[in-house]
């Protein structure tokens, strides 16, 4: 490439002329490398040559941290990134102010200060020559294309370099950028966009001011990512294309010429008639593949997107995406997979057809590509929850069980509210053990689902307590986990209060403890919800569970050995063999019942003596 060479000659110009350039002309090369990289998205050669003008002009940055708010009722500080920078030496004939800034849009948000409040004056460092300003939104330029498109924590790193740059751009055009960058990275917040949209607007605007002098806006031109007008206003219309105002982007791209962008203005505003005149008449002139595309979805023709794709020599990825969808709505996965891969090995970063791709390979069952799948989505997409999700549904399906819980573990911090993906996580809690999360799972869904969580669950968890209390295992690992049983049986029995099994549960839990009087207390209201079934209407299995809960209520009875108790049990005994006599006698259970109730009788008849 052209401009390549030219770079490499000027380099080696700067090589053998050492002591005759200075440090702010040798910075201006590499922040203007570094430029031209990040334009063709080259990433790493892009950061390479900041860093090479970083050590050139000798800017010294350090990225910290201090206490501090971002909104205005903020009660406690929280720690907010900072970035201290200074110059190696100052140059103040660079940084003489300007008298006509670029408006800056003061819009007050009800919520967000304008910049982070810190507890302590922080110092920021000294001065910044006018190439380290360039060259510190040249390094936000390459915090951006480095990472993930809605990475919250790179927007952060990005407003801390906005913040520093601020604090001292007097000069025209490095303002300028500097308003755009912070335009830009509000524009992909909800609470800020509309200030963002104004302060774009204001920037398109300022092209026609006669102040200041072409002198003090071309300063500096070449080392800023700053756009011709033409570009700027197409981005405010796609701007507004995106927040539904696609009236005023309409009118934009019609006075821009920029047909692609007007067609799709058409679509948005319904008026496909338009829309598809405009797009025949353009592909008469000249055949785009973008507008073949365009023209296949208007006229929902597959075949438009097979000639976008043979236009661009196989080139143009969205033809392949659209394919890929199409073939996805008709449920032909393989098609879909096909069309998909095309389109990735030219553009990988869609998040979004990793995670349609994902989904093809989990409806044919293919769990390692769709493992492969997911991850690359969630590597771009860290908050798609459901993305978590059918990654560790395919790795639990490959036998992985510790990487799947991994997995639902990220996508829970995204879907709070899915009790089926809480369900999910509990199930993999118990695979690898881990009971403390198994029971903060039972939590979740009880608050989410209440009474209809699956009892069998909550029991699993305490049978796995009592039985190593019952080993004789004390360690203060199964204290916290009996305490945690109890907390949430108890939670379970004011929710559940009329389900007998939560209290035959809660008796065997308190026994094993040691606690026989609760356990007691517990297996009278299990047997109390038991027999108020009406003999007539109690299934044979009822009444055996019936039987086998008055045995074991018995040998409490018997432990604690209290006359007016046992009193009262025998002639509970008593009326229950009278009131399922009809219904029961000559059963097994019968006759057992029977037999506790003699056992019963001699008993309160030794407590008599």
């Amino acid at each position: 490439m052209a401009i390549k060479r030219h770079l490499s000659t000027i380099e080696e110009f700067f090589q053998n002329n050492l002591t005759g350039v200075s440090k702010a002309l040798k910075g201006s090369l590499y922040v203007e490398k570094g430029l031209f990289y990040y334009s063709y998205r080259e990433t790493s050669e892009a950061i390479t040559a900041f860093s090479i003008a970083k050590h050139m002009t000798g800017l010294e940055l350090e990225i910290s941290g201090a206490l501090g708010k971002r909104t205005k009722f903020q009660q406690k500080d929280t720690s907010q990134l900072i970035v201290r920078a200074s110059s190696a030496t100052d140059s103040p004939e660079e940084n003489v102010e300007i008298k006509t800034q670029p408006k800056q849009v003061d819009q007050e948000h009800e919520l967000l200060l304008k910049a982070p409040l810190f507890i302590e004056e922080q110092n920021h460092g000294k001065s910044l020559s006018l190439i380290d300003q360039a060259l510190m939104l040249g390094l936000l330029c390459a915090i951006k294309v480095s990472n993930p498109l809605k990475d919250p924590l790179a927007m952060e790193e990005r407003l801390a370099f906005l913040h520093r740059v601020g604090l001292e751009s007097k000069n025209w055009m490095v303002h300028s950028a500097f308003l755009l960058y912070k335009a830009q990275i509000e524009s992909e917040s909800l609470k800020t966009f509309d200030r963002a949209l104004l302060q774009i607007q204001s920037l398109c605007d300022q092209y026609d001011d006669e102040e200041p002098p072409p002198k003090d806006r071309m300063t500096c031109i070449y080392s800023l990512n700053y756009p011709p007008r033409h570009l700027l206003r197409r981005e405010l219309g796609q701007r507004y294309l995106k927040f539904g105002v696609a009236a005023s982007a309409r009118d934009i791209f019609k006075d821009l010429l920029m047909w692609e962008d007007l067609i799709r203005s058409y679509i948005i505003l319904q008026e496909n008639e338009k829309a598809t005149a405009l797009t025949k008449e353009r592909l008469a002139i000249k055949q785009t593949p973008e507008l073949w595309c365009l023209l296949g979805e208007l006229e929902k023709n597959e075949d438009h997107f097979v000639t976008a794709w043979e236009v661009s020599g196989k080139r143009f990825a969205q033809a392949q995406r659209l394919l890929g969808k199409a073939h996805l709505r008709r449920t032909e996965h393989d098609d879909a997979i096909r069309c998909f891969r095309l389109s990735l090995a030219l553009n990988p970063l869609y998040p979004g057809i990793w995670f349609s791709v994902g989904c093809c390979y989990l409806q044919i069952k293919n769990w390692e590509e769709a493992a492969r799948a997911f991850t690359s989505c969630v590597q771009q997409e860290p908050e798609d929850g459901e993305a978590w999700s059918n990654l560790s549904t395919a790795l639990q399906q490959l036998g992985k069980p510790f990487e799947s819980f991994s997995a639902i573990k990220e996508g829970l911090k995204q879907m709070q509210e899915s009790w089926k993906l809480w369900e999910n996580a509990f199930l993999l809690s118990l695979e690898v053990g881990d009971f403390s999360f198994a029971v903060k799972a039972i939590n979740k869904l009880l608050d989410l689902k209440r009474s209809t969580v699956k009892f069998d669950w909550i029991k699993l968890l305490a049978s796995y307590v009592t039985k190593n209390l019952e080993k004789g295992d004390n360690t203060r690992t199964i204290q916290f986990q009996t305490a945690q049983i109890e907390q949430l049986l108890q939670r379970t029995s004011d929710l559940m209060v009329s389900t007998p099994e939560i209290w035959e549960t809660y008796a065997i839990l308190h026994f094993v403890s040691g606690n026989v009087e609760k356990a007691l207390d517990c297996r009278q209201k299990q047997v109390r919800l038991l027999a108020k079934t009406e003999a007539a209407d109690m299934t044979p299995k009822e009444f055996e569970d019936l039987v086998q809960a008055e045995i074991s209520l018995a040998d409490l009875h018997k432990q604690i050995s209290v006359k007016k108790p046992i009193h009262a049990f025998v002639l509970h005994l008593r009326s229950l063999i009278r009131k399922t006599e009809e219904y029961y006698a000559g059963t097994e259970s019968y006759k057992m019942l029977q037999q506790l109730h003699e056992e019963m009788k001699e008993k309160e008849g030794e407590l008599k003596q």
